[in-house]
């Protein structure tokens, strides 16, 4: 009987059962999802790394024309335009923009022509623009045929009241105002033009070459696209508020037939950009950012520049050296108010609480409940007798005044001494009321000694920040007289190089690294934020790391194993699982409202009904995250735990050693880098939660931070700031979403730099310790 043949060896079906055995498809299908994975975390960090690294780097600001005769100012990638709100339209040199007949037009002009174009609004119409250019060659004349000249091109545009723009020799635009005093753009006006006239361009009407031929035009083909970009300078009667940002269209091929495909539509149309020359940046303390021309520098009456008998360029440099000046003026101010100021107020509420304190102690005796309460409305009273502090007061002068008014209240003490001494006391109590009398004293003697001096000295300075301002003139021509004091930084962004730009960059982060937040979070820095979410982490791991460790250590080395202490693992490993909000809501019931409200009954009841532990707090927060944390580092410790071989925990039994011993001796260390592993694991989660902080501690602006000067110097009971809740807050709850948006990607680098700051310090300590072992068993 003839027997079957075997398979033909390399067949296909054979070599794909072969490849299923190995397993060969199961690992592509492995590395394919780490790969995916891999992927996806490097195209977040590195959208997250992309834009958060380039939002405070200057950009070149563009004037754009718009099809309905307007300007904007923007920056070259488009992120950020300003509007000018005038209806005209204005050409730059080389290139221009206008329409024939309903589709749109690049038009080149000669690249420098002597004469001025003038554009006036035509009568009866609204927005509509009529080329009033007259005379041969572009050359504007008056009706007697001589030529207009740029001294009286300029009268008569300040007599239409209109703020119209000529351009110079190498292309930006200037306000016509600003030629006055300046040489150099006199001999170098250009070609304006004009669109949407009163009827449609011809090409005839267009300005011809010597032989006669026109300039060369042609027809802009393209798909149209949107811009988001930011107009006007917000505030200041500059730019109207409600439309600080919106979209515009750009390379749009058929204007017209856009506009009545889309009747009731309030689109813009960008038709040019060009750089425009000499335009200011100015950061301020409130309402954003400005644009425009620095034309003037007062302080007083007194005038430092002015572009009229200066020039544009030392006006600027007066400028710079006011807002420096003036600028660390206001940073000595701030000073003053948070720092000497501050930690007077801190001795005066010290003062004030051992009254209050006393005052609770004795609540039960009438006499003395009376006499304290009298003690206090004469202070009161006394305190709203303090002088006023105005700028013009000398020093010496208002030291005077300010003893006389402590005087009052001495006399007024003295009055309360008589009427104390007809009450029926003991030595004790009186004791008492002669400390809080001699509390009262020293409270007066700090307002009416250091308190009432700095105060003069930052009312003086206030004054005098008031004192020096500057006039902007925005690109449509409406200026603001503004304090000099409230510049945080002036550049001329098209005037920098590369190396300018880096230097603003740099100072830009510095200040987003180490300044605070202003405008409600929409400016300025993060430092509070960054100080919050570094102590509550370090805070929330010295807390779950014994707890956790403790745990593990009973479950794993103490606790009989049985049924009990595996649905104790079982319950552990589900509270992993738990959604944090569960234990925002378990931190505010019973951290906040049972642990911290017995707190303030026990020990500061002279403060209620306000809440010192009895509300969220940075204290209450570390332990609420420590709390849903806590099953990351059991599970990591018990793992740790079984690592260490039992014949070493045998041997150091044999030896003599207790059971305590030898978990502190020998398993412990041995598990060290194990439980740093589970305290990495609950920093790394702990650090980005928000959901449980929102109900425990965090808040949008803390006035104070949990860290400074005064005992205890580390305030547990303060509410903070958090990079989490800074997150969400700019980006969803600022304001003005669109000007926030960078900040949102900055932050959130920010966030991730701070976690693996923190991871790779545990990581370093991890390992040196494990070398140390390692190096022991040697």
């Amino acid at each position: 009987m003839a027997q079957s043949s075997p398979a033909v060896s390399g067949s296909p079906k054979p070599a794909r059962q072969r490849r299923v055995q190995k397993g060969e498809p199961f690992v592509w299908l492995s590395g394919g999802a780490i790969m995916t994975g891999i992927v996806l975390i490097v195209l977040v960090v590195g959208l997250i790394v992309y834009e958060g690294s380039r939002t405070f780097w200057p950009r070149d600001l563009e004037v754009i024309a718009l099809g309905e005769s307007r300007f904007l100012l923007q920056t070259s990638d488009g992120r950020q335009a300003f509007l000018d709100a005038e209806d005209r339209l204005l050409l730059p040199q080389g290139e221009g923009y206008t329409y024939a007949d309903g589709r749109r037009y690049a038009l080149t002009l000669p690249p420098r022509k002597a004469g001025i174009a003038d554009f006036r609004r035509a009568p009866g119409t609204f927005g509509g623009l009529k080329w009033q250019l007259t005379g041969a060659g572009g050359v504007l004349k008056n009706p007697d045929g001589a030529p207009v000249t740029p001294e009286q091109y300029l009268q008569d545009a300040k007599a239409f009241a209109s703020p119209y723009r000529v351009v110079d020799e190498s292309g930006g635009f200037t306000p016509a105002e600003m030629l006055l005093g300046d040489d150099r753009f006199r001999d170098h006006v250009m070609l304006l033009g004009a669109v949407r006239a009163e009827r449609p361009l011809d090409l005839r009407d267009l300005p011809r070459k010597a032989d006669g031929t026109p300039w060369q035009a042609y027809e802009i083909d393209a798909e149209p696209t949107e811009l988001l970009v930011r107009q006007g300078n917000k505030g200041e009667g500059l730019q109207p508020d409600s439309m600080y940002f919106r979209w515009v269209k750009t390379n749009v091929p058929d204007v017209e037939g856009y506009r009545r495909g889309n009747p009731g539509g309030y689109e813009a149309y960008v038709l040019g950009r060009t750089l425009a020359r000499h335009v200011c940046e100015i950061e301020r303390l409130e309402k954003g950012v400005l644009v425009g021309y620095v034309v003037e520098v007062k302080e007083g009456e007194k005038t430092l520049a002015s572009i009229d008998k200066d020039g544009l360029e030392r006006v600027w440099e007066v400028f710079l050296e006011q807002q420096q000046a003036m600028h660390a003026e206001y940073l000595r101010r701030v000073e003053i108010e948070k720092d000497d100021i501050g930690d007077v107020n801190h001795e005066i509420k010290q003062l004030e609480l051992q009254v209050a304190r006393i005052r609770h102690d004795f609540r039960k005796s009438g006499e003395m409940v009376t006499a304290i309460e009298k003690l206090q409305e004469a202070y009161t009273a006394w305190s709203r007798l303090e002088p006023p502090s105005r700028p013009d007061t000398k020093p010496e002068e208002y030291a005077r005044a300010c003893g006389k008014w402590r005087d009052q209240l001495l006399a007024a003490l003295e009055a309360w001494d008589k009427e104390v001494a007809s009450y029926k006391l003991d030595e004790g109590p009186r004791a008492v009321l002669a400390e809080a009398r001699k509390a009262q004293e020293q409270r007066a003697d700090l307002q009416s000694g250091a308190y009432s001096r700095l105060r003069l000295e930052v009312t003086r300075l206030r004054e005098h920040e008031k004192s020096v301002t500057y006039t902007l003139r925005a690109l449509n021509g409406q200026t603001a007289v503004l304090p000099v004091a409230q510049v945080v930084r002036a550049i001329l962004p098209n005037e920098l190089g590369f190396f300018g730009k880096l230097g603003v960059y740099l100072d830009r982060f510095w200040e987003f690294l180490w300044e605070n937040p202003r405008e409600s979070n929409t400016e300025g820095g993060i430092f509070p934020v960054i100080v919050g979410t570094l102590l509550m982490t370090l805070l929330m791991s010295l807390a779950v790391v014994p707890f956790g460790v403790i745990a593990a250590l009973y479950l794993r080395e103490y606790a009989r194993q049985g049924p009990l202490v595996s649905a104790v693992r079982i319950a552990v490993n589900n509270l992993a699982g738990v959604p944090s909000i569960v234990f925002g809501i378990f931190g505010l019931g019973f951290f906040c409202v049972i642990m911290g409200g017995t707190m303030d009954s026990l020990f500061y009841p002279e403060r209620l009904p306000s809440p010192t532990f009895g509300g969220g707090g940075l204290m209450w927060a570390s332990l609420t995250l420590a709390l849903m944390t806590v099953p990351v580092v059991i599970v990591a410790t018990e793992e740790a735990l079984i690592a260490v071989p039992s014949s070493q925990r045998e041997a150091s039994l044999a030896a003599g050693a207790s059971r305590f011993q030898t978990v502190w001796r020998v398993i412990l260390p041995q598990a060290m880098p194990g439980i740093l592993t589970g305290m990495i694991l609950a920093m790394a989660r702990g650090a980005g939660e928000v959901a449980p902080l929102m109900l425990v501690g965090v808040v949008k602006s803390a006035e104070t931070l949990p860290v400074d000067g005064n005992f205890p110097f580390i305030h547990l009971e303060r509410k903070f700031m958090h990079l989490g809740f800074h997150i969400y807050d700019v980006g969803f709850q600022s304001p003005d979403i669109d000007n926030t948006k960078p900040l949102v990607f900055t932050t959130t680098l920010v966030l991730i730099l701070v976690i693996a700051a923190l991871n790779i310090v545990a990581i370093r300590m991890r390992n040196r310790l494990r070398k140390r072992l390692s190096s022991s068993h040697v």
